[in-house]
This record gives C-alpha cells, structure tokens and sequence, in this order.
C-alpha cells in the first residue's frame, strides 16, 4: 500500500481508536498497539520585542497559517514601537510553496517574482510572485539562516537577497530546491523522483548539487 493511503487509514474522528499492527525486528510475532486518536498540534512560530525596537520572529516550518501570523504579530509589535525586524529561519526545513510566498509579499511591495519551477519540458515552467500587497514593505529586515534551512526558506532568503530587500545572515544553507515524487512498486520498494527544481528570481537554483555558489553566504 503507499504511504498516502496507509495515512489515510490512521487518519479518523478525534477520540476513535484505531489498531496498529507493527512486524519488529528480532520479535517473532507483530505487536498489535490500539491507539486514540487526538489532534496533533505543534507551535511553529515563536516571536519577542527586543530592546531598541527590533522584533524576532522564529519560524521553523512554513504552513498555510504562517503569513497570517506573521502580519498579526507585526501589527501589534509595531503599535509597541517596533522599528527593526529579524526573521530567523534558522533549523526551518522549508513547507509550502505558497506559504513562502505569502511570506514574501508581506515585505515586499510590488508584484515580483519569487521563484519558478522548471522541469525537463519547457512548457512545464511555473511562476509564483508576491501579491503586490507590502504591507511592512518599510521594515527594515534581517533574515538568519544556518545549514538547516533547507527548500522554502532557501527561496525566502535567496529572493530577498536578490531584491535587496534584507540583509541575509548565517551560514551556507541546506541547498534544497528539488520537486520530487514517490512512486511506489511492485515489491513494497518505493523509488523518489526528481520532476523538477526550483530556481531563484537570479535563474541560479538553490540545489545544492547543481549550483554550488547559489546558496545563501
């Protein structure tokens, strides 16, 4: 069975159980656990006022409640005197496409290209930009990064670089930028294959086995 339908199996009602069957290594007979269903929630944004106006904002995943978030917490930090804002992407092992997007159009004013997606058929070609919106288009911004910043907040980092919309600090990230599917086969073996990349507003792609020298600095 593929994965997308053994999670749909385990998936269900908060508060129903559902029987889960584990074959264990070294163990002769499987191992049978009932377990309760119960709705799994996980902070992924962490935010504080530092002294002199500047705000941090830490991100470890982008979702389709980030962006949202984001605006609510600038709002009110910039009625508490905000003037500076780091956002730290440090550890953040990317998410959504479009949650980065709407990332990115919360700092930037005009409608600019954010990244694309190309595979081998031309056609194929994909393009996403910020909404136009800016609503903290002024913020002054810092973004941190570390090798653990890996898909989306390569493509946050590196198209801010490329506007000069914010001052990029950290090290080398991750440098993934692939699109990837997983088929799987006929004798319980799946295969991950790359249908595409991702590249920046530059044309540079943040993978790293293609592109050493576009990944953030």
């Amino acid at each position: 069975m593929s994965s997308d339908k053994a999670i749909n199996f385990l998936r269900g009602e908060v508060g129903k159980s559902v029987k889960l069957t584990v074959v264990r290594s070294g163990v002769a007979n499987p191992i049978v656990f009932n377990i309760v269903r119960e709705k799994i929630e996980s902070e992924t944004m962490s935010c504080e006022m530092l002294d002199n106006g500047i705000a941090h904002i830490k991100l470890t995943i982008f979702n389709n409640q980030s962006a949202g978030s984001i605006k609510k917490t600038l709002t009110n930090y910039r009625k508490q005197g905000m003037k500076y804002l780091i956002l730290d992407l440090r550890g953040n092992g990317g998410g959504t496409l479009d949650s980065a997007v709407d990332v990115a159009s919360i700092f930037i004013k005009e409608k600019k290209l954010v990244a694309s997606i190309k595979g081998r058929i031309i056609e194929s070609k994909i393009e996403y930009f910020t909404s136009g919106n800016g609503e903290f288009s002024d913020l002054p911004l810092i973004i941190l990064v570390d090798e653990r910043s890996a898909s989306a907040s390569g493509i946050v980092a590196g198209m801010m670089q490329y506007y000069n919309r914010a001052l990029i600090v950290g090290c080398n990230t991750f440098g993934k930028g692939c699109v990837t599917i997983v088929i799987s086969l006929h004798n319980g073996a799946a295969l991950e294959l790359v249908i595409a990349k991702y590249y920046l507003p530059s044309g540079s792609s943040i993978e790293r086995s293609e592109d050493k020298d576009s990944k953030m600095v």
